[in-house]
């Protein structure tokens, strides 16, 4: 499809009285309604004297292929209200508006009614439609259910059903639809192996991994397709492999702003902060344009190693470009100049911003506690919760580590115990770490023993720790001994 606009326009001018045809009017309204001209995809229709269910879905197809889900589906109840049934392309173009929108109650409606007519099992597009719909409202039970009813499945089925549960990373059941696609011999395409590839980088699952970019290198139009060869760096990198990653990245022939990002962040989010950076810089040495999440894989590579000063260049390049309120660009800013220990700036940035989350407090505040200051975590914490922002797990995380570098046991408590009361958060094992830490510094070895026996937690090896450092500093023998007992050393 060419989306020649130019050309169409001039060949709608030569038709005159023609464009009132049926036939010759609904194709004018599909190419403006696929060229994104829907006012006047819209002109043309209301010329038309008689209009059929072919114009009707063509211009429900031009809103709802172009985010305007809500006018496609008041034209889908007018053209009903007009007597005109729709056909099975309605039907799909109706279905999609339902899930770009989440229309639930509307969705389940034209579901009912595919089903009265029979549609779901003689017409394949209306029954991927509708796994489609489902796994966009992220009702994934209901989507299998309607997937395994289908008495055919195709690519573009199994691909409704793999996105959905990519979309919510349910990363295993991706893997297992994929294995089970292959097993009923339905070839995967490019966005199955995207979406399979995701899940493996979230899994660390190298070896599934692995294999599938075998099957990759099999498949010719595959393997060209860039968002394929995107979708492996990413995985590579988010697995570790940085060496396999740069490889894949090298074999490119074309790089764009996502492969480059890709491969920024395997570098920073494991700590090869200086690859990370020199990357960034490549990419804007190839005259290609960073996007947000490009900043925000450079600032983390620059908050990792405390490269303050580059970390500074790329603020400055951001707000002349006017992305600091885009996404997490803002918060993670605030967490770079926080982890290079420039608090002031940090909090200057977060004043800043129009919009605060508690991932950008938090932040501001994990910095404050890095050296040691207790006042400004308590104060900001505070400022944040006036805010009618709710902390999460790791803000508590923050609070308590506060309370043990300033001696807070009392403070650190009414924390710990607000955890659960204030916020409904279930104390995770970090929590309990922390408030071990602080009781053991603080020679509350009779607390400690008591705290050991309240956990909701499996214990780790560090908590253990912990609690062995407070037994030594403190001469709790006998509690030591009931320690080494727990995790089976003699």
């Amino acid at each position: 499809m060419l989306k020649d606009i130019g050309n169409g326009t001039e060949i709608h001018s030569r038709l005159g009285e023609l464009e009132t045809d049926l036939f010759v009017g609904s194709t004018l309204i599909s190419m403006y309604g696929k060229c994104g001209l829907l006012d006047k995809a819209h002109e043309v229709f209301v010329r038309i004297q008689k209009q059929n269910v072919v114009a009707w879905t063509a211009l429900i197809a031009g809103y709802a292929e172009h985010g305007h889900g809500e006018i496609a589906l008041k034209l889908y109840k007018k053209m009903q209200e007009a007597g005109i049934c729709p056909n099975a392309i309605t039907f799909v173009c109706i279905l999609k508006a339902c899930g770009a929108l989440r229309a639930t109650c509307s969705g389940q409606m034209i579901h009912a009614e595919v089903e009265s007519k029979g549609l779901m099992q003689t017409n394949l597009f209306i029954g991927s439609a509708v796994v489609d719909m489902y796994a966009k409202f992220r009702l994934l039970e209901k989507a299998q259910d309607v997937f395994n009813k289908l008495s055919l499945r195709n690519s573009v089925s199994w691909n409704a059903l793999i996105s959905g549960y990519s979309n919510i990373r349910q990363d295993q059941r991706v893997l297992e639809c994929f294995h089970r696609m292959c097993f009923e011999s339905v070839f995967p395409d490019g966005i199955t192996f995207a979406c399979a590839l995701k899940a493996c980088g979230n899994l660390n699952d190298i070896n599934t991994g692995h294999n599938i970019h075998t099957e990759i290198g099999e498949r010719d139009p595959v393997k060209k397709q860039a968002f394929v060869c995107n979708a492996l760096i990413n995985m590579y990198a988010k697995s570790g492999s940085l060496l396999k990653a740069q490889q894949v990245f090298n074999s490119l022939p074309a790089r764009d702003v996502v492969s480059w990002t890709a491969l920024i962040s395997g570098y920073a989010e494991h700590e090869h902060g200086e690859e990370a950076l020199e990357c960034f810089e490549q990419l804007k040495v190839k005259g290609l344009v960073p996007n947000a999440v490009t900043y925000i894989c450079s600032l983390k590579a620059c908050g990792a190693i405390g490269a303050v000063e580059k970390g500074e260049e790329i603020h400055t390049e951001i707000e002349r470009r006017g992305l600091l309120e885009e996404g997490l660009v803002g918060s993670t800013l605030v967490d770079m100049y926080a982890r290079c220990g420039s608090l002031t700036k940090a909090q200057q940035v977060l004043d800043t911003l129009s919009l605060r989350n508690v991932v950008s407090w938090t932040s501001l505040m994990a910095g404050y506690a890095l050296i040691g200051k207790g006042e400004p975590v308590f104060a900001n914490f505070s400022r944040m919760l006036s805010e009618g922002i709710q902390p999460n797990f790791i803000t508590f995380v923050v609070l308590l580590n506060a309370c043990t570098v300033s001696g807070l046991l009392n403070k650190s408590q009414t924390y710990f115990q607000a955890i659960s009361k204030d916020f409904g958060i279930i104390p995770l094992l970090e929590h309990w770490t922390c408030m071990v830490n602080l009781l053991g510094c603080l020679g509350e070895s009779i607390n400690v023993e008591n705290m050991v026996d309240k956990l909701s937690v499996i214990p780790d090896m560090v908590l253990w720790c912990s609690v062995l450092g407070a037994c030594k500093n403190w001469g709790s023998l006998r509690f030591a001994e009931q320690v080494f007992e727990n995790i089976g050393i003699n």
